[in-house]
């Protein structure tokens, strides 16, 4: 495409939700040279996940890996290469498919990466935290949080100018990570970022229903969008998996 077409190498961009998160984190280890930033959305680190029960030991957030052993995972994924692509994570606080702890995770992973510590610059305000990694002036690695949001992707569907409506794993928020991830890509204007997510979250949207069992809450959020012979594979990997009780 870049060839055909004559594109910008330096505007390649990668995002996705959930596994498609974790597929994010995978291509931006596996392929830095290709992308120049990525956005992980409620996603988990690369590496952490070999098979069924590690991938839900790490969306649970099991994850007490130090930064660098993490940052070891994408350093043996692809050969050196000169680019370390920027990366942007967001959140929800309230995610009972996929714990917050794999968003910490997955920026302490590339934090050390790039050979940094902590946070350069903690924002905290009703609603959320915004935590930004910089070599110089310029962001490396971004973290959001947003308290009150389930598993989804945060949109500002309400108010004078609204961007998208909320569905299945669109989840409003009083603020879009898409446009604000293209903000942190470079792509629209930075100077417009009000960061004041909306209170009037919908609890039936902002997160799955609540229980113990991490195997029945991913029933619940996913039966009403799949077919029965997609649900019974799913049922019979979580039960394999031995997260979730045998009928």
């Amino acid at each position: 495409m870049l060839r055909q077409h004559r594109l910008d190498a330096e505007r390649v961009f990668v995002t996705g939700l959930s596994a498609g998160g974790a597929m994010t984190a995978a291509l931006l280890a596996t392929y830095p040279e290709t992308f120049a930033a990525g956005a992980v959305v409620a996603g988990v680190p690369f590496g952490v996940a070999t098979d069924v029960q590690s991938a839900f030991g790490a969306m649970r957030g099991g994850l007490s890996h130090s930064g660098a052993d993490l940052a070891g995972l994408v350093a043996r994924a692809a050969p050196p290469s000169a680019r370390r692509p920027r990366l942007a994570i967001w959140h929800g606080e309230a995610d009972h498919t996929v714990n917050r702890g794999a968003a910490l995770a997955l920026s302490r992973q590339w934090a050390a990466l790039n050979g940094l510590g902590d946070a350069d610059e903690v924002q905290s305000r009703a609603g959320w935290t915004r935590s930004v990694w910089r070599v110089g002036d310029q962001p490396i690695i971004e973290l959001i949080l947003l308290a009150g949001l389930g598993h989804g992707t945060p949109i500002s569907g309400l108010g004078a100018d609204p961007l998208g409506a909320a569905g299945p794993f669109v989840l409003e928020a009083g603020i879009s990570s898409t446009l604000e991830i293209a903000r942190f890509w470079g792509l629209a204007p930075a100077d417009a970022a009000e960061w004041t997510p909306s209170a009037r979250l919908d609890p039936a949207q902002a997160s799955h229903p609540a229980s113990d069992d991490l195997g029945a809450g991913i029933m619940a959020a996913v039966s009403p969008h799949v077919s029965p012979d997609i649900q019974a594979v799913i049922s019979k990997a979580l039960t394999s998996a031995g997260l979730l009780k045998r009928a």
